[in-house]
């Protein structure tokens, strides 16, 4: 993940370090092999749709 700020890695420190979202499952996106404990999975660039669903799917519980 790379931003010309670092954006993201300070966004991912604070969900990190925040007990109320430190459960917050993030499923990233990503060319590089960097990775941050608030990470739970990574689809390396270019990622499948049926990937993402399968990884989106895996961390998102039924409403009913």
């Amino acid at each position: 993940m790379w931003t010309p700020r670092k954006d993201s890695w300070r966004l991912l420190d604070a969900l990190h370090h925040q007990p109320r979202f430190a459960d917050l499952p993030v499923v990233a996106i990503s060319s590089s092999e960097e990775r941050h404990p608030a990470i739970r999975e990574v689809l390396s660039k270019p990622f499948d749709r049926e990937a993402l669903l399968a990884g989106v799917r895996r961390f998102v519980h039924p409403l009913h």
